[in-house]
């Protein structure tokens, strides 16, 4: 059977070939005792109507083309690996037991969540693999897409096709929307022509601080590990979920607001809830592993690596006139590099009784964050579009984090990654009240699953657009998190600890 090559774009080159997974958990009790079939059957069709819709997502990735480089690997009767399996007795939580903790992130860390596969000049990789796993009393529904395929908002919009089809009772009817869902965004040669004839690879990798040149063709965006006489995986670490309620959140932002160093500037903008929230975790992190590590100089600089969609700030209308933006697949997301005096930093420890000292300082990094955000322009966005293209091989291309060192961390957001999706699934049940007209119900929890746990990181978990609630997960070695856990300033602000 023929199989046609379709190559990824510029930005999905040097997307992480891993997979990006996520865990959506339902309360479940089966018509019949084991009887798994009709769930199988319900996923299957909805699953496949979702990759008539996106047909990239069930088809495959490999390598093609120029060295190093990735396509997706389609063929006719293409579709996305499903399984339903019962883990009722093996799982070591039962559902109940879950919800009651707040689903912990340890719950979701675990070999049982590996899916790798070793590249080799032949592998063909699975674009989205689905498992449905029964634990007692609970539904798991576990969902990987391959991260060189797409982004966090691609993977939303796969997410929220696939439950808006379990939705439909006619399973007969498909929904075809415009084709532009299916493209990868890619820049246009002239605009990253200019800066790619006047340098080369090295000269505009110089021009992009947050990436730096990886050894032996190890990435993309392998980590620059410092030397250690700890091997980075003899580290034990651990992550705990920190809740934040509402109250809290507005007492940030109108800290940040009081004190802002351009309050009186026309250009003024009210500090963003994940600019407040970032500045909180990163002051507090970075305080509990340098009080850890004892050694470290307060002349030295702290960085924050800061993810963020480039498609939302850079060529609006040109990704608008060729995908109707919101629709996209593919990757458009960027990384700045923050830094700021360490000094500084910990002159921004803040408790709820904020002095003008801290507050000053405290509303200083917020406005540091969202000016790095700010800086991701359209040339700032062609400058590394060049970059990548101009690189021999995009496995060449590392990012400049070091989670051995305590004066780096990296934060992301999944707030609006699926939390909002509503499901009619057989077998999951809810209350009454959870209930919509059609019996479709929302995911319990949105969780991030992990083979083994990071370090030095910290993700916005997914939320319900009307709760008031943000949950933060925070990985790191055991000492500085037992630090953290311990600091009364940053407790003042955590309403519940998931552990």
């Amino acid at each position: 059977m023929a199989e046609s090559a379709v190559p990824l774009s510029t930005w999905d080159q040097i997307a992480p070939r891993q997979y990006i997974r996520q865990v959506y958990c339902f309360p479940y009790q089966p018509a019949q005792c084991g009887a798994l079939q009709p769930l199988y059957n319900a996923l299957r069709v909805a699953l496949d109507r979702t990759c008539v819709e996106l047909p990239d997502f069930a088809g495959k990735v490999g390598l093609e083309g120029k060295p190093g480089h990735l396509a997706i690997l389609k063929q006719a009767h293409d579709e996305p690996v499903l399984e339903v399996v019962d883990h009722s007795k093996t799982f070591p939580f039962d559902y109940a037991e879950l919800k009651a903790k707040g689903f912990p992130a340890q719950a979701f860390v675990g070999p049982s969540f590996d899916l790798e596969h070793s590249w080799t000049d032949r592998s063909k990789i699975p674009v989205v693999k689905v498992h449905a796993r029964i634990i007692s009393g609970g539904l798991m529904l576990c969902v990987y897409v391959h991260h060189s395929t797409t982004d966090g908002m691609g993977m939303n919009n796969f997410m929220s096709r696939f439950a808006r089809y379990t939705l439909l009772p006619d399973y007969s009817v498909y929904h075809l929307r415009d084709a532009s869902i299916k493209k990868h965004f890619e820049l246009p040669d002239d605009i990253t022509s200019a800066p790619t004839d006047q340098n080369s690879f090295e000269h505009l990798m110089e021009q992009c601080p947050e990436y730096w040149i990886a050894p032996k063709y190890s990435g993309p965006l392998t980590f620059n590990f410092s030397p250690s006489e700890v091997p980075f995986e003899s580290i034990t670490k651990e992550g705990r979920i920190f809740v934040f309620n509402a109250d809290s959140i507005e007492l940030l932002k109108e800290t940040a607001t009081k004190y802002h160093p351009l309050i009186d500037n026309d250009v003024y903008i009210r500090p963003s809830t994940f600019a407040c929230l970032t500045a909180l975790t990163w002051v507090s992190v970075i305080i509990s592993r340098r009080e850890v590590a004892q050694t470290v100089s307060m002349e030295k600089s702290a960085r924050l690596l800061l993810n963020a969609s480039w498609a939302r700030r850079a060529f609006t209308k040109l990704i608008h006139d060729s995908t109707s933006n919101t629709n996209a697949n593919g990757n458009t997301v960027a990384m700045v590099n923050l830094q700021v005096e360490l000094s500084n930093l910990v002159t921004a420890r803040l408790s709820q009784e904020v002095t003008p000292a801290t507050g000053r300082a405290f509303a200083k990094v917020v406005h540091l964050i969202e000016v790095a955000l700010a800086s991701i322009t359209d040339d700032f966005v062609a400058t590394r579009t060049a970059m990548i293209r101009a690189a021999p091989d995009p496995r060449m291309i590392g990012v400049d984090h070091d989670p051995l060192d305590p004066h780096d961390f990296i934060i992301n957001s999944w707030r609006h990654l699926g939390a909002d999706t509503r499901w009619n699934l057989p077998g999951v049940i809810g209350d009454e009240e959870a209930r919509d007209a059609d019996g479709s119900v929302c995911p319990d929890a949105v969780r991030r699953a992990q083979p083994v746990w990071n370090m030095s990181a910290g993700l916005i978990l997914p939320g319900r657009q009307c709760s008031k609630k943000y949950e933060i997960l925070v990985t790191l070695d055991a000492m500085s998190m037992a630090k953290l856990c311990s600091d009364q300033c940053w407790m003042t602000w955590v309403d519940r600890v998931v552990e």
